[in-house]
């Protein structure tokens, strides 16, 4: 059978049609939860970036945390992390 003959009648089978289709969605929905963890690490990353920063300035925990939304145990791991490097 041609190529030609095999992609028209791809494209006339509805079941092949609907295959397709989900498996595009499925990849869709893949990127999109990919992308949406990439951003989520991305944020965690920089409000770290900013509590380390803080911290060097000797700024206290609470306001700390006020202003990267960490607790007080992720501050507090942090600063031992920066006390041994």
């Amino acid at each position: 059978m041609s190529t030609n003959r095999l992609i028209e009648k791809f494209m006339n089978d509805e079941e092949a049609n609907e295959m397709f289709s989900m498996e595009n969605k499925i990849k869709e929905t893949g990127m999109s939860i990919g992308r949406a963890e990439g951003r989520a690490e991305g944020s965690a990353n920089e409000k770290t970036s900013i509590a380390q920063k803080m911290l060097k300035r000797n700024c206290d925990y609470s306001f700390i945390s006020e202003m990267t939304g960490l607790s007080t145990p992720e501050i507090e791991t942090l600063q031992q992390k920066l006390i041994t490097t």
